[in-house]
């Protein structure tokens, strides 16, 4: 069963506005070997749901929280790497790459990463921990694309207008052999959710069927090129820098 919490109030998250990576940085990062890891701190879904008051529209907002439901650090990092290699990246699931002993490790070290992400830390002296660095480039990695995200959000409007979905997806990208930041930067995708009935009833039946539907839709969405895609995606390949 999924926990639902009714809160008052609705978390935005806020990012910094990075350029893309130069030409030749880019050229460089796609000639060698990365691994990707997604961490998924929330491990819910974000429900937004406006109540119609007459005099005018209240906002009301809940959770539902997945924790042992599903593992979507595992199929997550998965789906980020099937499509950073199709736009020229060598990329490689850690969840692939690395035994479960080394996994759990791994995850240990992402959640003090996350701690420091949100400490206000300057983020450019931000570094991996030597052991798990060190770990990568033994397995042949050259570089880490590091990810999170601010957990699914689905937007229940009122007067008949269409609900709306979103992920905003940040993104840590490593340079293992010089232990530096390459590049930071949140990724934002939104889209109509084009189906008929309740939303939380389509996304929660089924051991998530319909969550993992959209959130694959909308990761497939941010990496795709040109300016007509989705309802307001951005694209992975233009912030980045990964033309």
């Amino acid at each position: 069963m999924l926990r639902v919490i009714v809160l008052l109030g609705v978390a935005l998250l806020s990012a910094c506005v990075t350029p893309p990576m130069s030409p030749e940085s880019a050229r460089t990062l796609k000639s060698g070997k990365s691994a990707v890891a997604f961490y998924d701190v929330t491990e819910r879904i974000n429900y937004i749901e406006d109540v119609y008051l007459v005099l005018g529209v209240a906002q009301v907002a809940s959770e539902s929280v997945y924790s042992g439901i599903w593992n979507s650090n595992k199929d997550l990092s998965a789906m980020h790497a099937e499509e950073l290699a199709k736009i020229g990246v060598r990329v490689r699931s850690v969840y692939d790459a690395l035994s479960e002993a080394e996994i759990s490790g791994f995850t240990a070290m992402q959640k003090e990463l996350y701690a420091l992400n949100t400490s206000g830390q300057d983020t450019s002296a931000i570094q991996l921990k030597p052991l798990h660095r060190d770990l990568l480039l033994q397995k042949g990695f050259d570089y880490l694309f590091w990810l999170n995200w601010s957990g699914y959000t689905l937007h229940i409007k009122t007067l008949g207008l269409p609900s709306l979905e979103t992920s905003n997806t940040e993104y840590w990208i490593f340079d293992l052999k010089k232990n530096s930041l390459l590049w930071h930067g949140t990724i934002r995708a939104t889209d109509r959710l084009r189906i008929k009935g309740k939303g939380k009833v389509f996304l929660e039946k089924d051991d998530l069927s319909g969550l993992k539907t959209e959130v694959t839709k909308l990761t497939k969405e941010i990496y795709k090129s040109g300016t007509n895609r989705g309802y307001r995606s951005e694209s992975v390949i233009k912030k980045i820098g990964l033309e």
